[in-house]
């Protein structure tokens, strides 16, 4: 279950005694950093791993002068979140795609960045 309270100590609080995790609202991705470092902590204090707590980021498209997605500069954005403490991306197939047939190029797009991650997290894990 995942809660998509606003950050701040006391939601935490109740994400921590009954949740899998936090869903962040658009509007609270200035202070996303230090929300994920008192979401873990609070984690903590409730006798939780620190580092168990989903983080999910809803990630829009980065788009071109021309409309178009730009897949890199998107990717870029969700490697920033994912590095600053989110666990899940949420790519919403109706923000990036005009017609049927981009729902692949997406699918296809979203799973090489998966792959990315997991292949980042064997080289941490592989780290002295």
């Amino acid at each position: 279950m995942i809660f998509g309270f606003g950050p701040s100590k006391r939601n935490f609080d109740r994400i921590a005694r009954v949740a899998d995790g936090w869903t962040v609202n658009p509007a609270d991705m200035q202070s996303f950093s230090d929300s994920v470092a008192l979401l873990r902590d609070t984690f903590e204090e409730h006798g939780r791993d620190p580092r168990s707590p989903i983080v999910q980021v809803s990630v829009t498209p980065e788009r071109r002068d021309d409309g178009t997605v730009d897949y890199g500069a998107t990717a870029d954005k969700a490697r920033m979140w994912r590095d600053a403490g989110a666990t899940i991306a949420v790519f919403r197939p109706t923000s990036f795609c005009a017609a049927d047939d981009d729902v692949v190029q997406l699918i296809d797009w979203a799973v090489d960045l998966k792959n990315e991650r997991s292949r980042h997290r064997s080289d941490l894990a592989a780290q002295p």
